[in-house]
């Protein structure tokens, strides 16, 4: 069954890659993590005794899924497309868009400054409520609060995790639509960020910026060996840092290379035995595992009680050191699963495909547009899809990164080329960034 899973995922693939000729298609990125991550673990039982191969229900159910997904993903994105009619811009009106858009660029340069004030400021108060100025300590003590004492946290220090979220948006709008320009205050920016993210100790939120600073490479033609093997052992070691610091007790039982293969490959093999029924479950009020998001929304709009937290079931999964390794996490697909079996995932899969399809749409377009950016800041979701469901089990952050989008182009784009006569006229050129 192996064999006809990867034969199938290899001419999707295929197929998508000649039709499009762009390798960061969320087809392309989905499929590739469900091609890779599985089969490298299957190559890893070839060699290693002592763990177990994936069933045929785990590819029969990861094939329906990823079918489902290209299908809907392809139908969001050559829908029907609205034309949009084109109104010819007198001079006068041309050259007062070019004093705005000159005008604009300089209220990105005070927003950046204003974001620098305000990092610093989230740098101190996130000092001030741990207590610490030890950087490891604060990261134990931050996590802590976060999971089980959220009431430490200061209104000041919730409003400005908020203000954070317009950071990212804001490194991405420079290095998108403003690649030749200075970029003194993102470079401030990126610093900062590598400050507070270990602090904050999210994988997703690592992931997230470590795909944007691939994309910047990307897009600034600037993509090379060098440079990705760099990104690439600064990620790493980021990580690996991190979980030293906040999983020490683990650390200290299991070797690094366990704890990579507990969060890359177990959740593959967690799903399966889950799958299979070797992994027990209680029942939980419809869908919220799923759309805990909705459940939580809902909870403060109408008043109503939260179901109480799940205790999730740990699985132990035999590793290449000849030790189980503990993991509670199921892929992207497991609350899915939980809530509403083999449906759950293709209507997981219909639903993340039509919003990846819509979004990547919008990312192709040849007009500048904030969607390219919520595209770029939400890839991490399809990435994250080996260890868990980012996009709707916890989409506050996607709705932050879309609003945040939206304000910092709409507030600071102009559209860069004004039609006159059947004459384009280029007028960003000449505005300047610091």
């Amino acid at each position: 069954m192996a064999f006809f899973y990867t034969s199938v995922m290899v001419l999707i693939l295929i197929f998508i890659v000649k039709k499009y000729k762009d390798i960061f298609h969320p087809i392309c990125i989905n499929g590739l993590i469900w091609l890779i991550f599985p089969l490298f673990y299957e190559i890893l039982c070839v060699f290693y005794s002592n763990m177990e191969f994936l069933s045929d229900k785990f590819f029969v159910y990861i094939l329906s899924y990823f079918i489902i997904f290209t299908i809907f993903c392809e139908i969001a994105i050559n829908g029907k497309r609205r034309e949009k009619k084109k109104a010819l811009i007198s001079v006068a009106v041309l050259d007062s868009n070019k004093k705005r858009l000159l005008q604009n660029t300089k209220h990105l340069k005070h927003l950046m400054q204003l974001e620098c004030c305000l990092n610093i400021l989230l740098i101190l108060e996130i000092f001030r409520t741990v207590n610490t100025w030890n950087y490891s300590q604060a990261m134990v003590m931050f996590r802590y609060y976060q999971v089980f004492e959220p009431q430490k946290f200061s209104l000041i220090l919730r409003l400005l995790r908020y203000t954070f979220s317009l950071t990212a948006p804001t490194i991405c709008y420079v290095y998108l639509f403003h690649p030749k320009h200075k970029k003194i205050y993102s470079t401030v920016l990126i610093l900062q960020c590598c400050i507070i993210l270990p602090i904050y100790g999210s994988k997703g939120f690592i992931m997230k910026f470590f795909l944007l600073f691939f994309f910047m490479l990307y897009f600034n033609g600037k993509i090379n060996p060098s440079s990705l093997i760099i990104l690439f052992i600064t990620g790493v070691v980021g990580i690996y840092f991190m979980t030293m610091v906040r999983d020490a007790s683990f650390m200290s039982d299991y070797t690094y290379l366990d704890y990579i293969f507990v969060y890359a490959l177990t959740p593959f093999k967690a799903f399966d035995g889950m799958i299979n029924g070797l992994v027990p479950f209680p029942d939980r009020p419809i869908g919220s595992r799923s759309w805990g998001f909705f459940y939580r929304v809902a909870s403060r709009l109408f008043g109503f009680a939260l179901p109480p937290a799940e205790e999730r079931y740990w699985v132990n999964i035999p590793a290449p050191s000849g030790q189980d390794v503990p993991t509670n996490v199921f892929t992207g697909l497991g609350n899915h699963y939980m809530d509403f079996g083999l449906i759950g995932i293709m209507m997981y899969g219909a639903l993340f495909g039509i919003v990846l399809g819509l979004l990547y749409r919008g990312f192709a377009a040849k007009r500048d547009n904030p969607i390219k950016m919520v595209y770029i800041l939400i890839s991490y979701c399809i990435v994250f899809q080996f260890f868990g469901d980012e996009l709707f089990g916890f989409m506050s952050m996607p709705l932050q990164d879309l609003i945040a989008s939206f304000i910092v182009f709409k507030r600071l784009r102009i559209h860069e080329i004004f039609k006159y006569n059947g004459i384009h006229t280029d007028i960003i050129k000449d505005a300047q960034i610091c």
